[in-house]
C-alpha cells in the first residue's frame, strides 16, 4: 500500500485503485524501455495497449524556459473535475520557486530514470477542492530534448468546508507530499521527499 498520508476524500480504495494503475503503466514502460535499453520515445508509446489506462492518463510536457503543455488529460480526468480544471490553467499561477521545483521533478525522473509518486491538492476558482495521487514517468518526446511526464491520476472531490473555504478565485495546486520511486534503476542520491505548504 502506498505510504502516503490519507487524505479526507482519498480512500485507500483509490490509493490502491491508483497504484495498481501504476503498477500497469510501470510495466508496460519498462516493456518499452527493454526495447531500447533507454527512455522510451512518445512514438513507442501505444495506447491500444494500455486502453484500461487511458480514463486516469495525463501527459505533461515540460518547454524550457518554464512552461508546462498538457499533452493529454485522460476522460476519467476531465470527468472528476467537470472537465474545468487540470487543463493547467492552475500552472500559470504558479511562483518562481514551484516552478523551480517543477524543473527538479522534471530533471531527477529523467536522470536515473526513476518514478514519481505524489498527493495534491487542486483548489479552482469555482471554490472546489480536488485531491489527487499521482504516478509518473519520464517518456521522451521526439528525440530526448522533448521531456514528457506520462502518468496517472487518481482525484475525488473534497468537500471538507475548511478547505473550501481556502478557495480565492484563483485556480491553484499545491503539492503535499511525493516521493521517487524506484523503477528498477534505483533513485538519484540526496533527493529528498518532495513536502508542499
Amino acid at each position: 500500500m502506498s505510504a502516503l498520508p490519507e487524505m479526507s476524500s482519498l480512500s485507500n480504495v483509490d490509493y490502491g485503485y491508483a497504484e495498481k494503475l501504476y503498477f500497469s503503466l510501470k510495466s508496460y514502460w519498462l516493456s518499452l524501455y527493454s526495447e531500447g535499453d533507454c527512455i522510451p520515445l512518445r512514438k513507442q508509446f501505444s495506447p491500444a495497449k494500455v486502453r484500461s489506462l487511458i480514463p486516469n492518463l495525463y501527459m505533461l510536457e515540460w518547454i524550457d524556459g518554464g512552461q508546462i503543455k498538457v499533452r493529454h488529460r485522460g476522460t476519467g480526468i476531465e470527468q472528476a473535475t467537470g472537465s474545468r480544471f487540470l487543463a493547467g490553467a492552475h500552472l500559470k499561477n504558479n511562483s518562481a520557486a514551484e516552478w523551480a521545483q517543477m524543473e527538479r521533478y522534471f530533471d531527477t525522473i529523467f536522470s536515473v530514470p526513476c518514478s514519481a509518486e505524489g498527493d495534491w491538492r487542486y483548489y479552482t476558482k469555482e471554490g472546489e477542492v480536488y485531491d489527487a495521487v499521482t504516478y509518473s514517468m519520464p517518456l521522451y518526446g521526439r528525440d530526448d530534448s522533448q521531456r514528457i511526464a506520462l502518468g496517472i491520476m487518481v482525484l475525488r472531490r473534497n468537500f471538507d468546508q475548511d478547505l473550501v473555504d481556502k478557495c480565492d478565485g484563483v485556480d491553484r495546486a499545491d503539492i503535499l507530499h511525493a516521493v521517487y520511486k524506484d523503477m528498477g534503476f534505483g533513485v538519484p542520491e540526496g533527493v529528498p521527499v518532495i513536502v508542499g505548504r
